[in-house]
């Protein structure tokens, strides 16, 4: 999402972080195929997702209804924030002239979302899997991530 918001001209700040407790080493095939793009980790492992980043954030993008659910089980005070990135994506229209972030983001927050029924905006989690699998993984994500970073950078700031 970083590099898409910077791409696009978005003015956002993004950060990252897991639903899992214990620190993971980033996986290498993500780290070659960010740094095939000239993305650069800050660093080489996952940080824990904190009540702190959750009151920091506007939104949380996950990929997984599973995430979602664990995200708002474990972080009650999120469940406006949360939304499955391709979800999202899929929904939000073109900014109109007049939309500010802020108007934009009280939308978005009233959005209806059922995760616990349905698994159809699922990004698969690669972890795992092959590097076809990461492949087509990275080229959803770049996806919908362009798209929003698009539809952001043409908001008026609140």
């Amino acid at each position: 999402m970083a590099y898409n918001a910077k791409e696009a001209g978005a003015n956002v700040r993004v950060a990252s972080a897991s639903i899992h407790e214990e620190i993971r080493e980033t996986h290498p095939t993500t780290v070659q195929m960010l740094a095939d793009r000239g993305v650069r980790l800050g660093r080489d492992r996952s940080q824990p997702l904190t009540d702190e980043m959750i009151a920091g954030s506007d939104l949380v993008l996950v990929m997984t209804s599973d995430h979602a659910r664990a995200v708002v089980g474990r972080f009650p005070k999120s469940r406006t924030k949360v939304f499955l990135l391709e979800h999202l994506a899929s929904e939000v229209q073109p900014a109109a002239d007049s939309d500010t972030v802020a108007s934009w983001l009280a939308t978005a927050h009233t959005m209806r979302r059922d995760y616990a029924r349905s698994q159809q905006w699922d990004i698969q989690d690669p972890i795992s899997e092959s590097e076809a699998v990461y492949q087509a993984v990275e080229v959803q994500i770049d996806n919908a991530t362009m798209w929003l970073a698009t539809v952001i950078s043409t908001l008026s700031p609140s």
